[in-house]
């Protein structure tokens, strides 16, 4: 049986200070752990033996899942993978840790699309980051992502344990947008075994698109004697990786490891920088974009969330055509910022909405973009 996720249960979680268990020793279901969070609990999906998370939203909908934990505490005996292989999936304030399985992820996207916003991906063991088998924090194979302000970490190499340290974002075939987002690959610390060295933050292969703005990039550390640091970027495809305002870095080690490999550029993509927060009724909402000195920065919105082709954008735009309304229209200052403000209204029927906002830049075409944020309204 699988731990499936229903489209029905999934935009109902609340604000959170305790965390409500699902599996051995809590809830037996999903929807028993978020009825009992309404008062304001999280909901953290455990484990029941070797029993798959699987998220499949039906085909034109939207699954929409805010501060839910998908945790792998245990050994390899109690164990589940988390996925998305079917129709689009945002994600708010989740947390992602993978099971003790060989090269498996945090988050697994399959053919699917996924947006996510201040969301944490680890390869394996949550609190105390410890070793995996060269599990990534997100693996995408013909997939479609963008994140802002999310974080993914690769898991360290462990004693007798196979491959290398994982990715922090591996990417195939996929179309992948980060902004103001942290990757770093896992380490190799102790285990002085030459088949186990450290993990790269970014891996690319296949015919994969990746954009980078305002991100960090870190190869996983060697702390074995004579060991070489991970490579910060690794990029086996023939399409070359476009960051912005992106720090690459190779890990530490004897010697440390190159920042990149395979083709990068740099592009004058759109991003943020301290990304926008969770829509909250009675409050201020703002997000501080970051662009080209004196660009023009248009903000949109809807009440919608589709992944799309646009001739007119670079990069895949998420808020459905003809679905959506004009915010505002800014112009960057002489660093290349503009902030764009608005307060949410406090009326109550707007709790559990969902509001989507996105931007474009430019000044010819095709234009830049940055993944949807905003979300759910608490």
């Amino acid at each position: 049986m699988l731990r499936s996720v229903a489209l029905l249960l999934l935009s109902a979680a609340a604000v959170a200070q305790n965390v409500l268990q699902v599996g051995p020793g809590g809830y037996a279901q999903i929807r028993d752990a978020i009825a009992a969070a309404l008062p304001g609990a999280r909901v953290a999906v455990l484990p029941n033996l070797f029993d798959a998370t699987q998220i499949r939203p039906p085909v034109g909908t939207v699954a929409r899942i805010a501060r839910i934990e998908f945790r792998n505490p245990w050994s390899f005996f109690v164990t589940a993978s988390t996925s998305v292989d079917r129709g689009t999936v945002w994600f708010e304030d989740c947390i992602f840790e993978a099971p003790l399985f060989y090269e498996t992820a945090a988050l697994g996207v399959f053919g699917a699309a996924v947006v996510m916003r201040s969301c944490v991906l680890v390869g394996h063991n949550w609190v105390t980051s410890g070793a995996g088998q060269g599990n990534a924090g997100l693996r995408a194979e013909n997939a479609y992502v963008g994140a802002t302000d999310c974080q993914f970490y690769g898991s360290n190499t462990g004693f007798d344990q196979p491959g290398n340290g994982g990715e922090g974002v591996r990417a195939l075939h996929s179309a992948v947008h980060l902004v103001g987002c942290t990757l770093q690959g896992g380490s190799r610390p102790f285990f002085c075994l030459a088949t186990n060295p450290p993990g790269p933050g970014l891996r690319v292969g296949g015919t994969s698109s990746v954009w980078l703005a305002d991100c960090s990039v870190l190869g996983g550390n060697d702390y074995c004697a004579g060991g070489t640091g991970a490579i910060g970027l690794v990029n086996a495809s023939a399409v070359p990786v476009q960051h912005a305002r992106t720090s690459m870095q190779g890990g530490a080690g004897t010697t440390s490891g190159a920042a990149t490999t395979g083709p990068v550029v740099v592009a004058p993509l759109l991003g943020a920088v301290g990304a926008a927060g969770a829509l909250v009724r009675g409050q201020v909402w703002s997000v501080d974009y970051r662009t080209e000195p004196n660009w023009p920065v248009a903000v949109v919105v809807s009440s919608g969330l589709e992944r799309r082709a646009d001739p007119q954008v670079v990069q895949p735009v998420w808020l459905p055509a003809g679905g959506f309304g004009l915010l505002a229209v800014l112009v960057a200052d002489a660093q290349g910022a503009a902030t764009y403000a608005t307060s949410v209204p406090a009326s109550p029927v707007l709790l559990g909405a969902g509001l989507w906002v996105e931007a474009v830049s430019g000044v010819a075409l095709p234009l830049q973009t940055v993944p949807a944020v905003g979300g759910l309204v608490w």
